[in-house]
């Protein structure tokens, strides 16, 4: 009975550990979308200094930035799945009686 409880609580601690992890790695990808957001308005902002607002979709470098945060919101959807999935997983029912 001890082993099926110390067995419950070592698969439930492995479950929270994954999901723990997998919203740290959420966290991450959102800080890295905060700081595109920040660059890409510095861009925009020195474009449109400079006169060239008309050509701001075409530039390279608008272009990158906005495909990078498309990645990241697409990797943190994935990422909204794997926990969804982890969450679905549950330990096995104890044999207490």
């Amino acid at each position: 009975m001890a082993i099926d409880t110390l067995s419950d609580a070592k698969a439930a601690a492995k479950k929270y550990t994954q999901i723990g992890k997998a919203k740290i790695g959420q966290l991450s990808m959102n800080k890295s979308i905060d700081s595109t957001y920040h660059d890409l308005g510095e861009e925009v902002y020195d474009q449109v200094s400079d006169g060239a607002g008309g050509n701001i979709s075409r530039s390279k470098k608008v272009k990158g930035q906005v495909a990078k945060v498309n990645e990241l919101k697409h990797a943190i959807k994935n990422k909204d799945k794997e926990i969804k999935a982890i969450k679905k997983v549950s330990a096995p029912p104890s044999k207490t009686k």
